[in-house]
Formats: C-alpha cells, structure tokens, sequence
C-alpha cells in the first residue's frame, strides 16, 4: 500500500529539487529514499500501531520522521510557489528567473559530459540577452 497524498510532495521535491542537484547519482538516491520513507511514515506508524498518536517506535525516530516529513511538505509548497510565480513572471520579463539562474550558473557544476551542452546553453543566454 502507498499514501499517494503523502507521495505526491515528496515526487515534486525529487524532481524539482534533488535532481538538479550536482551530487552524484548514489547520494541523490540515497536522500531520494530516506525522504519516501518519511513521506510514508505515517502509512507505516498506522499499520503497526493502528495510530499515528500512538507509535511503536523509538521518540527520536518519531521526530526524525516528522522533521524528514515536514522537510518534504516546506520543499515542495516553496517549489511550487517558485513554479507558480515563475509562470506568472514570464509575459511581463519575457523570460522565466529559472532560465536566467541556469544560465548564469558556473560551468564548474556540471559534470564534464555536460561541458558542451552547458556552453552552448550559455552561449545561447548571452545571445538571448543582447
């Protein structure tokens, strides 16, 4: 069984915020896991003690899990929000802040099979604000 209302948040800030990220692929990963098992920790708690106010498990797992949860849930309402204004920025800049963030970004943080992608993606920004 999965809480899909519970994993909803959690697919927005894997997809928004820790993909983009310039880690390597195990650790965003390993983070990706950690936060789906704390999207569905209430899912977990209710099957095996019947309740959420009632838990099974140890005090600092329980506000592990709620801080983990309440990291998840503060990510995504902040990427959507930034999605939201960043749509609603477009017709007046022309442009979205998130294109600009990418373009102005060092090349430094991209791994190297990306360099020529980054370059031309920087040329292209450089061309599009002159």
């Amino acid at each position: 069984m999965f809480h899909l209302i519970f994993g909803i948040p959690w697919l927005v800030v894997v997809v928004r915020f820790i993909q983009p990220l310039p880690w390597i692929w195990s650790a965003k990963a390993s983070l990706a896991m950690l936060l789906l098992v704390a999207s569905q920790f209430h899912l977990v708690s209710r099957l095996s003690s019947g309740s959420v106010f009632d838990p099974e498990f140890s005090r600092p797992l329980v506000i592990a899990f709620n801080v983990l949860f309440g990291a998840i849930v503060l990510l995504a309402v902040s990427q959507i929000a930034l999605d939201v204004v960043s749509l609603a920025i477009i017709p007046f800049k022309g442009a979205s802040p998130l294109r600009r963030q990418v373009c102005d970004m060092p090349s430094a943080f991209w791994p190297l099979a990306f360099q020529r992608t980054v370059s031309t993606r920087q040329s292209e920004c450089h061309r599009s604000t002159t």
